[in-house]
């Protein structure tokens, strides 16, 4: 097991959660060694358990993640949905893969902020969309502040917030929610598709797929989530997705299949290819 120190700025004071556990100061990470659930042509799925709490002893929260990683020139592509959807309809359908899919950004009625899908503009940026677009073009992925966004890139998405930047937390409120949480992560040499949640709200279903319950009241806070993101991917920026009860994952390579399903539909996703 590998155990990190993070330090986090303080803002604003840590807002009530369910079955809260108390964060004044930075908590303590505690990370299990990733698992390779399946791989081909250089994408590969991971398990890891981790643990996160205070730094002076117990009580701690069991985490899993479960990422998808690729070299920097994979293919990610935004699949859109102008109403929400359950999240296996904007996956990839009678498809081998290799791919990994992700839900997308947050949304009301519809989505709530920029969506760029080959290359047309389906939704404009909006401030209420969050401080992050993520965009991708042959030329390669990266997360940036909205102020920043130009035009042009052939796939983006915005969403509510950055995490991560110039390979640092942005994140300044120690506590807050803990929840399930989903990201989409630029490293120095990795993309990652990542999601999260208490590993005791995660169950097998019948059909063998994995199902997320009460995932809104367990997970890490989104401060924990970052500082996660740091110690256990090589991050450089990092955008978080639309967790909680939205978070879902699926993939497809060497002939295997997993999902995670969530408790809610989505209004895009995240796929992410090798080239």
């Amino acid at each position: 097991m590998i155990v990190l120190l993070f330090t986090l700025a303080c803002g604003e004071a840590p807002s009530a959660a369910a079955d809260p556990v108390a964060v004044d100061s930075a908590p303590l990470i505690t990370l299990g060694e990733p698992e390779a659930l399946m791989s081909e042509g250089g994408l590969t799925l991971e398990r890891q358990r981790w643990r996160w709490g205070p730094n002076d002893g117990p009580p701690t929260r069991s985490m899993v993640t479960y990422r998808a990683r690729a070299p920097l020139d994979a293919r990610v592509a935004v699949r859109p949905s102008e109403t929400v959807e359950p999240f296996g309809s904007l996956v990839p359908q009678d498809d081998a893969g290799p791919w990994v899919a992700i839900n997308g950004g947050f949304y009301e009625e519809g989505a709530m902020g920029l969506v760029v899908s080959e290359g047309k503009e389906l939704t404009p940026l909006s401030p209420r969309g969050g401080s992050g677009v993520f965009f991708w073009s042959p030329a390669g992925a990266q997360v940036v502040h909205r102020d920043d966004w130009r035009p042009g890139p052939t796939e983006a998405l915005q969403s509510v917030d950055r995490l991560v930047n110039a390979g640092a937390s942005v994140v300044k409120a120690i506590g807050g929610p803990q929840t399930a949480r989903s990201a989409v992560v630029v490293g120095k040499n990795v993309l990652w598709l990542v999601i999260c949640a208490a590993e005791d709200t995660v169950a097998t279903t019948r059909a063998g797929e994995l199902q997320l319950g009460a995932s809104e009241h367990a997970g890490p806070t989104l401060g924990v989530f970052a500082d996660y993101l740091l110690a256990s991917t090589d991050a450089v920026t990092a955008l978080n997705l639309d967790g909680g009860i939205s978070t879902q994952l699926a993939a497809a390579m060497g002939g295997q299949r997993l999902v995670v399903t969530g408790q809610a539909g989505t209004i895009n996703t995240l796929v992410l290819r090798p080239r």
